[in-house]
């Protein structure tokens, strides 16, 4: 898929689904927000052992997906972030699942057959979201390649692919 592509079916997805309450979104415009949720440790679907976020995400343009298996609207946000890893992976775009306060054999089990474009880890203790601020899934987090939190959002749409574009050319 091409990323004019991606873009339109970012923005038909976004708009089809809605994604809940609108909150404004933090943007690139704004100073960047630094954040503790980089030095919390994550954990690797995949065994492994824990490791922080922010060397999980060092030196990436990143995009974190917070998500749970119970989220309906997780699901077209995850969609969009398989799409968003695939258009952007050769330019440097590290795109990353975090599935909050759920353990590892339930998010495997969901997992089971469902193929996905990008790691997965865990923050069973919701100590990553509620850094973050996280208070409503889905939420989309976006930091720069030094780890900033740039941008933060319950979908990924228009406005975050056009941030990834600038922070990966930035790059």
């Amino acid at each position: 898929m091409d990323r004019r592509s991606l873009l339109v079916a970012v923005v038909a997805a976004a708009a089809a689904h809605g994604c809940g309450k609108k909150k404004p979104a933090q943007t690139a415009e704004h100073a960047p927000v630094e954040t503790a949720a980089t030095a919390l440790p994550v954990t690797p679907l995949a065994e492994g052992a824990r490791v922080p976020l922010g060397e999980v995400i060092k030196g990436k343009v990143s995009v974190v997906d917070l998500w749970a298996t119970w989220c309906e609207a997780c699901r077209d946000v995850s969609k969009n972030a398989e799409l968003l890893a695939k258009a952007y992976r050769r330019d440097g775009l590290l795109v990353v699942g975090l599935s909050v306060g759920e353990e590892r054999a339930d998010v495997a089990r969901y997992l089971e057959g469902k193929p996905h474009a990008y790691p997965i880890y865990l923050d069973p203790e919701l100590h990553v979201a509620d850094a973050l601020d996280a208070k409503e899934l889905p939420t989309i987090a976006v930091f720069d390649k030094a780890g900033r939190l740039v941008a933060k959002k319950r979908k990924i749409d228009a406005e975050i692919v056009r941030l990834v574009e600038r922070l990966l050319i930035a790059s």
